[in-house]
C-alpha cells in the first residue's frame, strides 16, 4: 500500500507539471496548426498579451497601406502605375492610351488604338482582370499585393516604435495575399515576426485585415457600363444626337450633316477650327446629363413650357442610359473641354456646300448642297462613388471612354475612308527651316509676378503643323528662331497653369529681325522686361452653395353672388373684387425700400379663386436641406486682360446639402449657371376653376376642374449669368487669398407655401317690387383655395431672366472668403 501511494504522488506531480509546461510554452512560444477556415478565411494566431500590440500594428500597417493603394487604384481606373501602359497626352487625349490629368493617369477602357490619322478602326481595351488567377502580374489583385509589399516596411518603420517598450523585434520576408471578397478587400499577410523582451518571446508568422469596400460591385457596375458602350456605342449615338440637334444653317450652329437651300450662290460657310470649338463646348454641357437610370443619384427633369420644350425634353430624356444594378452607387460622366479629334471633308479648312447654279432664258436656278462628313474622337471619364465605402468616407473609382464616330455613323472595327483633302506634307518645324530672328520670350506668374520656370512653349501653323519650341530657364525666359508665317500662334504649357496662346504673325521677323514677345503688365519687378507672358495658377477652392430664397403673396378673389326677383323677372348678378393678400415669406425682410422693385414676378390664375400670385425678392438665405441639390458650373469665356487669349476652361460641382466640394478656378471672365433641385415631394391638388357667362338677366357660372399633381422631383431655382453684363470677374486678388466660395441660387420655394388658404364668399337674395328693394338678406361662407396653382410651375421659366437684373445679379455675387 506504501508503494502503490508512492505510485499516485508521483502520477499526481507528474500532470502538474504537464500543465506547468503547457502554460509557459503558451505564454513564449504560442503558435498555430490551422491556417485556414472553411470559409477561406485565415485563422490569425492567438498571441500573448504582452506581444498583442505588436500584432495589432502590424495589422494596421497592412490595413493603411491596403487602403491608400485601392485609393489609388480607384483613381487610375485600376492601375497603381497607369504610366506602363503608353502615353498619356494632354494635348492629343485621342491619340493616347488614356486621359492625362497631371499627375493621375486614366486609362481607356475602351477606346480607339491606331492613331486618329490613321484609315483604320481597332478597338482595345486597358480594363484590368480583377483576380490574380485571371492575370497574374497586372490584376487589381496583383498589382495591390506589389504596392502592399513595397510600401508595407515605410509603415512598419522597422518596429522601432516598440524600442521604448524594451522589446528587440526581427521580422523576415513578406508574403502579400489580396483577395477580392464579395463585401470587402481581404489582405493576409505571412512573415515570420520574431519579438522578445526579457526573458519572454514570440513569434508570429500571419497577419489579416479587411477593408471595408465592395470593389467587386463597383468593378461589376464599371464593367456593365463598358460592356454597354462596346455593345451599343451609347457614347457615339450621344455625340451624333448632339450634332443633330446643335446644326443648322446658321454660322453660328454646327454644318449640317444633310440639308439644302436654294439661294443663287453660297452665303454659309464654317471654319472648322471654330465648329471644333463648338462641339467641345456642346459636350462639355451636354456630356455630364448622361445619367444611369439605376443609379444612386439618378434624376430627372421636366422642361417648362417654351417653344423648344419638345427638342429640349427629347434630347435630355435620351441621355438616360436604360441600366439597373448600381443603386448604391453615384454614377457621373463628365467631358472637360479636352482636346477632341475632328475632321470633316473641308477645303483648307472650310466648310462649304456644294453649289449649283443654271439660267436658262428668264429662269435663275441656285441650289446649295450641305452635307458634312464628322469624324470625331472624344474622351469622357467615368466616376462611381461609393458614399458609404471605408466606413462612411466614400470611394471613388474612375475610368476613361472614347467615343469615336467616323462618317456621320458609330464606328466599327475595320478600314473607314473618309472624304478628306489630301495635305502635302509639312517641312515648317524642321529647324533648319527656321529663318527668323531671335524671339525673346518671358513667362511669369499672372499673380506672384515672379518667372516660371520649365513652361513648355509650342508654335502652331494653322492647318500645317504643331512645333516645339523648348522650355523655359530658371528666369522665366526662352530664346528662339521660329518658322516665318503668317497667323502663327504660340503656346504656353505648365503643369497646374491654365494654357495660354499668343497669336503672332512671325514673318516680319524673318532675315533676323530680332523682338521681344508679350505683352503689356503692371507691377513686375526692376528685373523684369516690360512685355511678358502671364500664365493663371489653377487655384482649389471648395464650393458650397446656399438659397436666395423668394417670398410669395396670394391675393385672393372674394365673390359675392346676388339673385332674386325685379318686376317678376328672376336675375343673378356675380361680383368678385380682390380680398386681402396673403403672404408667405421665409425669415427675412425686405431687400428693396421701393417695394416695386421688390416684386419680381407675376402669375394670374385664370379662373381660379386664388387668383393673384405675386413674387417676391428678399434677403432671406437658408442652406441646402437634406433633400436638396444642385448643379453649378463655371465656364471661362476671357482673360482679364483682353489681349490675352488663354484655353478654354470649365469646372463644375454636384452639391447635396451642405456639402462642399473642391475644385480648381483660375483668374478670368466666366460664365457661370446653377440649377437647385429638390427630392422633397410637392403636392398641388386638384382645383375646381369657373367662368361666368351673361345670359340676358341670369349669370351663369360654368365650372370645370383642374387635376392635381404630385412631383417626386422637381427644379425649385436656378442663375444664368451668360451676358456679359452679367459675367462673373474673379481677380487673383480674390482667388488666391480665398479658400471657400460660397454661391447663392434664386430659390422659389414653392415648398413653404400652404397647399390650401382660407378666404371667404358672400351670397345675398333681394326682391326689388316697383324698383323698391323687399327683403334683403346675405350670409358669409368661409371656403378654401389653393395655395399652390399649377401656373406657379412657370416660375422656373422666369428664374434665368430674375437672376440677370442687375439689382438682383448684385446680391447673387458669390463671396470669396
Amino acid at each position: 500500500m506504501q508503494k502503490r501511494g508512492q505510485v499516485t504522488i508521483f502520477i499526481i506531480i507528474g500532470i502538474v507539471m504537464l500543465f506547468v509546461s503547457a502554460g509557459i510554452f503558451y505564454l513564449t512560444k504560442a503558435s498555430v496548426t490551422e491556417t485556414i477556415k472553411a470559409d477561406g478565411t485565415p485563422v490569425v494566431q492567438q498571441v500573448p498579451l504582452t506581444f498583442s500590440p505588436i500584432q495589432t500594428y502590424t495589422e494596421n500597417c497592412l490595413l493603411s497601406v491596403g487602403k491608400r493603394g485601392l485609393i489609388i487604384l480607384g483613381q487610375q481606373g485600376g492601375y497603381i502605375s497607369p504610366e506602363v501602359l503608353g502615353t498619356y497626352s494632354t494635348t492629343k487625349p485621342t491619340d493616347s492610351v488614356g486621359l492625362n490629368l497631371q499627375p493621375t493617369k486614366i486609362p481607356y477602357w475602351h477606346y480607339n488604338k491606331p492613331k486618329n490619322q490613321v484609315k483604320k478602326i481597332t478597338f482595345s481595351s486597358f480594363k484590368p482582370k480583377l483576380y490574380f488567377k485571371d492575370d497574374s502580374a497586372m490584376s487589381i489583385e496583383s498589382q495591390l499585393n506589389r504596392y502592399i509589399k513595397k510600401n508595407l516596411d515605410v509603415c512598419l518603420e522597422n518596429y522601432t516604435i516598440f524600442d521604448s517598450q524594451g522589446f528587440d523585434i526581427t521580422y523576415g520576408p513578406k508574403k502579400i495575399t489580396t483577395r477580392v471578397g464579395s463585401s470587402s478587400v481581404n489582405l493576409q499577410l505571412s512573415m515570420e515576426v520574431k519579438s522578445k523582451q526579457g526573458e519572454s518571446t514570440n513569434k508570429m508568422n500571419l497577419f489579416y485585415t479587411t477593408v471595408p469596400l465592395n470593389l467587386k460591385y463597383i468593378y461589376g457596375v464599371a464593367g456593365l457600363i463598358t460592356e454597354t458602350e462596346v455593345n451599343y456605342s451609347f457614347l457615339e449615338k450621344q455625340g451624333l444626337n448632339l450634332i443633330s440637334v446643335f446644326a443648322g444653317l446658321d454660322p453660328k450652329k454646327l454644318p449640317p450633316t444633310s440639308a439644302t437651300s436654294f439661294e443663287l450662290y453660297p452665303t454659309l460657310s464654317w471654319n472648322e477650327r471654330n465648329v471644333q470649338k463648338n462641339v467641345r463646348r456642346i459636350l462639355n454641357s451636354y456630356i455630364p446629363m448622361i445619367r444611369f437610370l439605376g443609379s444612386n443619384n439618378f434624376y430627372d427633369y421636366i422642361y417648362p413650357d417654351s417653344n423648344l420644350r419638345n427638342l429640349y425634353q427629347a434630347t435630355y430624356d435620351q441621355m438616360v442610359i436604360n441600366l439597373r444594378g448600381a443603386e448604391k452607387l453615384d454614377v457621373n460622366f463628365n467631358y472637360f473641354n479636352w482636346p477632341v479629334y475632328l475632321k470633316t471633308n473641308s477645303q483648307d479648312g472650310v466648310i462649304k456646300p456644294f453649289h449649283f447654279f443654271a439660267k436658262y432664258n428668264i429662269l435663275t436656278v441656285g441650289q446649295q448642297t450641305y452635307a458634312t462628313n464628322y469624324d470625331l474622337s472624344f474622351p469622357v471619364l467615368v466616376t462611381l462613388r461609393d458614399p458609404s465605402a471605408f466606413k462612411g468616407e466614400g470611394y471613388d473609382f474612375v475610368f476613361a471612354l472614347e467615343g469615336n464616330i467616323r462618317n456621320n455613323l458609330a464606328a466599327v472595327g475595320g478600314s473607314t475612308e473618309s472624304k478628306y483633302v489630301p495635305k502635302a506634307a509639312r517641312l515648317a518645324c524642321n529647324k533648319n527651316h527656321w529663318n527668323t530672328g531671335i524671339l525673346k520670350t518671358v513667362v511669369v506668374d499672372s499673380f506672384t509676378k515672379e518667372p516660371i520656370e520649365k513652361v513648355k512653349i509650342g508654335f502652331t501653323i494653322p492647318e500645317q503643323d504643331e512645333c516645339e519650341i523648348g522650355l523655359t530657364n530658371r528666369q522665366g525666359t526662352i530664346e528662339s528662331n521660329y518658322p516665318a508665317v503668317y497667323g502663327g500662334v504660340m503656346n504656353f504649357i505648365k503643369k497646374d497653369y491654365l494654357i495660354n496662346y499668343y497669336p503672332i504673325d512671325t514673318y516680319p521677323y524673318r532675315n533676323n529681325r530680332s523682338a521681344l514677345i508679350g505683352y503689356p503688365v503692371k507691377g513686375l519687378g526692376a528685373d523684369l522686361p516690360t512685355k511678358v507672358i502671364e500664365l493663371h495658377r489653377q487655384h482649389p477652392i471648395n464650393i458650397s452653395i446656399q438659397k436666395r430664397d423668394l417670398g410669395k403673396c396670394i391675393t385672393p378673389l372674394k365673390c359675392k353672388t346676388v339673385s332674386g326677383i325685379i318686376a317678376a323677372v328672376p336675375f343673378k348678378k356675380i361680383t368678385c373684387e380682390k380680398d386681402k393678400a396673403q403672404c408667405f415669406f421665409n425669415q427675412g425682410s425686405s431687400l428693396f425700400l421701393d417695394k416695386k422693385k421688390e416684386l419680381i414676378a407675376s402669375l394670374e390664375a385664370n379662373g381660379s379663386v386664388s387668383r393673384y400670385h405675386d413674387y417676391y425678392f428678399t434677403n432671406a438665405i437658408s442652406n441646402l436641406g437634406s433633400d436638396d441639390s444642385a448643379i453649378a458650373t463655371f465656364r471661362r469665356v476671357a482673360d482679364l486682360n483682353s489681349a490675352v487669349t488663354s484655353s478654354d476652361f470649365t469646372a463644375s460641382v454636384n452639391l447635396k446639402g451642405l456639402q462642399k466640394q473642391e475644385i480648381k478656378l483660375v483668374p478670368g471672365v466666366y460664365e457661370v449657371s446653377a440649377n437647385l433641385y429638390s427630392n422633397k415631394k410637392l403636392n398641388i391638388s386638384a382645383e375646381d376653376r369657373c367662368m361666368a357667362f351673361d345670359i340676358l338677366t341670369w349669370e351663369k357660372e360654368t365650372c370645370f376642374q383642374i387635376n392635381g399633381s404630385l412631383l417626386k422631383k422637381q427644379a425649385q431655382g436656378m442663375i444664368n449669368w451668360n451676358t456679359p453684363k452679367t459675367y462673373l470677374k474673379i481677380t487673383p486678388e480674390d482667388l488666391y487669398a480665398a479658400q471657400d466660395l460660397t454661391m447663392y441660387v434664386l430659390n422659389q420655394g414653392l415648398d413653404k407655401i400652404p397647399i390650401k388658404i382660407n378666404t371667404s364668399k358672400e351670397k345675398c337674395k333681394v326682391q326689388i317690387i316697383s324698383a323698391i328693394p323687399v327683403g334683403v338678406g346675405c350670409s358669409t361662407t368661409q371656403i378654401q383655395s389653393n395655395g399652390r396653382v399649377i401656373e406657379d410651375l412657370q416660375m422656373m421659366g422666369q428664374m434665368e431672366k430674375i437672376s440677370r437684373k442687375p439689382d438682383i445679379r448684385r446680391v447673387l455675387e458669390p463671396r470669396f472668403s
